[in-house]
């Protein structure tokens, strides 16, 4: 183990390189464990020479001081107990870090109730925007309207809103959104298998919140909406409660693909990835010899012993964005542009992450 003093050095000098520094990518960079890396960025953060965000620090010299860029207090309703969110979170934050943004965090657990709640102890706060990510088919949509104050909803396309897909109230044509293009990074990882050569893939996705693009992706595939090299597509959904199910929908994936021709697997969540890899080598299927394996969400995918390739959503950039297009329209108010400027929705495509489970059939 590096000397304490040589460990902050180098943490120095990557938050001079980067600007931003993760305790996971140091504590493994260093060969320690994340709680050393985090007594030493504490030390740092007293001697003014880094900024503490959730789960890292940004450098100084990132962060606004300046007094035409004063404090402003964003209020910021994500869900609780979500792994998906870490990322999203620690975007938030070092962008705040840098525009000299006060958070002021309402979390919840999926809960209408819970969720309401947090948005009213938050307009009670005198906060100037909103960054949220509110549960699907939400009643507190047309809450928003109410608070009076910019928003961003983040991750949370309006065409994926149930039954508000159809009609937007006029009131929420003000808010912007900053979300994952999921539709998108569907048929990125379809791509990807076909153009391997694979004829025939089956995609099973557990039902979440990012499913509902996934879902809607190969709806557009069956419907024709595809490149001509494309092969057929089938797919299954299922409803995971604390994974009680998951071993009998492990058998039948990796029995569908040892009885059928079916030469690609693509799954979400990572963790379902993970239980199906497992059973194929418990059964003799080799990968990506005998089945290609593909996950979408990329949360613990590049964590295994033997890591999964993975179709990868930007979710710490989905956080910076939705900061900065906070801060710039709350920034703008009193400008002869303010009352104008169109609302935004900015779609980021993931990306995918190789890591030798995908290849040509019978390669």
């Amino acid at each position: 183990m590096p000397a304490g003093h040589t460990r902050r050095t180098l943490i120095r000098r990557r938050l001079e390189q980067w600007g931003d520094v993760t305790c996971s990518a140091l504590a493994k960079e260093l060969g320690v464990t994340i709680k050393t890396v985090q007594r030493d960025l504490d030390q740092l953060a007293e001697l003014g020479e880094a900024v503490r965000v959730h789960g890292g620090a940004v450098a100084p010299r990132t962060v606004r001081t300046s007094r035409t860029d004063p404090l402003l207090r964003v209020g910021v309703v994500f869900p609780t107990r979500t792994s998906y969110y870490e990322l999203v979170r620690r975007g938030v934050e070092v962008a705040a870090a840098a525009l000299n943004l006060q958070l002021i965090t309402g979390e919840y657990d999926y809960s209408d109730a819970v969720e309401a709640a947090r948005l009213r102890q938050l307009s009670g706060l005198q906060i100037d925007g909103l960054l949220a990510t509110l549960a699907y088919d939400s009643d507190s949509y047309l809450g928003l309207a109410e608070l009076d104050v910019p928003t961003v909803l983040v991750e949370r396309p309006f065409h994926q809103l149930g039954g508000m897909a159809s009609v937007q109230p006029p009131a929420l044509n003000r808010v912007d959104h900053v979300h994952s293009d999921h539709v998108a990074g569907t048929m990125l990882g379809l791509d990807h298998l076909f153009s391997l050569g694979h004829r025939r893939v089956h995609c099973a996705f557990e039902r979440t919140p990012t499913s509902r693009g996934l879902v809607r992706a190969i709806g557009d595939v069956e419907a024709g909406n595809h490149l001509p090299h494309w092969g057929s597509v089938s797919m299954t959904t299922m409803d995971v409660r604390e994974y009680v199910d998951v071993p009998d929908i492990v058998t039948e994936l990796v029995a569908r693909v040892a009885n059928s021709e079916e030469t690609a697997l693509f799954l979400h969540t990572d963790y379902l990835g993970m239980a199906v890899q497992r059973r194929l080598a418990e059964t003799g299927l080799r990968v990506p010899d005998d089945v290609s394996l593909l996950t979408y969400d990329d949360l613990r995918a590049g964590d295994q012993v033997v890591p999964i390739s993975a179709v990868s959503p930007q979710r710490e950039w989905v956080g910076r964005l939705s900061c900065e297009v906070l801060a710039d329209r709350l920034r703008s108010r009193g400008q002869r542009t303010h009352d104008v400027r169109p609302s935004q929705r900015i779609s980021l495509l993931p990306e995918l992450a190789l890591r030798g489970t995908t290849a040509p059939p019978d390669h």
